[in-house]
């Protein structure tokens, strides 16, 4: 802001003085004015200059990310929230008449806040088919199965004495069972794993035995050699079967829950068995666990066995 003064007289003649002219010279300060000595006044100027300026700004920001993320077969849930404020004031005062001031002020401010979180869980078994028979191969030995076999108590001595140390042998690649030094019982078990869904099953192994005679293991339902049927449970009591017990039972006595293959005769073959009873009985027992059972019995006659490719695979 600028402001100019500006103070102007006209000229303005003292009273009348001496007269004067050209021969005659007024005093110091004066001059000669229409034949008279008169002092004049000489106009004055003034000046004045006066700036102000004020200027404010202000800024504030604020910004607020969040994210969240989860995996698996779950759920996941991400919140983000962000808050921004700024402020900004400005002054300014001017002043003229040879002066000048000036002022300013600026205030800004930000804030930001952010947050995220995501979890996710995921539990499932999925779907497709499952093998539940561990080393069913014997491609490691007998590892992953129990192989024993059960001295008595029917035949301990004369007339027949029994064979109390033959066991199965999974040491060539398969379970084999040898011919016995006399009356015999032994078994190779594992414990199964079922699924909480269970669609379909089908079980399998492969078989070679050449027995003398057909065998007769509907009358075998407890693994024991009974030379003489002192059981009373007729027939010769020779039996190669495969079974599913309860883990919680002895592997020799234990009540037989599904039968899943018994041959009679001599064969080379691969057996199957995926019947609607066997899905029907695996999901009633869903989600818990079996025992799989082999046992051979010779009673009254020895004979060569050798199981191999053994399985049971499911579909949830």
């Amino acid at each position: 802001m600028s402001v100019l003064v500006l103070s102007a007289l006209s000229a303005c003649p003292e009273p009348l003085g001496k007269p004067c002219n050209a021969d005659y010279e007024c005093p110091g300060g004066e001059e000669c004015t229409e034949g008279r000595c008169a002092t004049i006044v000489t106009p004055s100027e003034g000046e004045g200059e006066g700036e102000g300026e004020g200027e404010g700004e202000g800024e504030g920001e604020g910004g607020g990310e969040g994210e969240g993320e989860g995996e698996g077969e779950g759920e996941g849930e991400g919140e983000g929230e962000g808050e921004g404020e700024g402020e900004g004031e400005g002054e300014g005062e001017g002043e003229g008449e040879g002066e000048g001031e000036g002022e300013g002020e600026g205030e800004g401010e930000g804030e930001g806040e952010g947050e995220g979180e995501g979890e996710g869980e995921g539990e499932g078994e999925g779907e497709g088919d499952v093998e539940l028979v561990a080393n069913g191969t014997f491609a490691n030995g007998s590892t992953d199965w129990t192989l024993q076999n059960r001295p008595g108590p029917l035949c301990t001595g004369a007339p027949i004495p029994c064979d109390a140390a033959i066991t199965f042998d999974a040491s060539s690649g398969a379970l084999a069972g040898g011919v016995s030094s006399g009356p015999s019982a032994r078994v190779a078990f594992q414990t199964l794993t079922l699924p909480t869904s269970i669609t379909a099953a089908v079980f399998s192994l492969h078989v070679v035995q050449d027995p003398g005679s057909p065998l007769d293991p509907q009358n075998v339902t407890i693994i024991e050699q009974d030379p003489l049927d002192t059981s009373g449970a007729g027939g010769n009591q020779n039996a190669l079967r495969v079974d599913l017990l309860d883990p919680a039972t002895d592997p020799f006595t234990g009540a037989i829950l599904f039968e899943l293959a018994a041959p009679t005769d001599a064969i080379d073959l691969t057996l199957t068995n995926n019947t609607a009873a066997l899905r029907a009985f695996l999901q009633s027992r869903a989600g818990g666990t079996v025992r799989l059972r082999i046992a051979i019995v010779e009673s009254t006659f020895p004979w060569n066995a050798t199981l191999d490719d053994v399985s049971l695979v499911v579909t949830r």
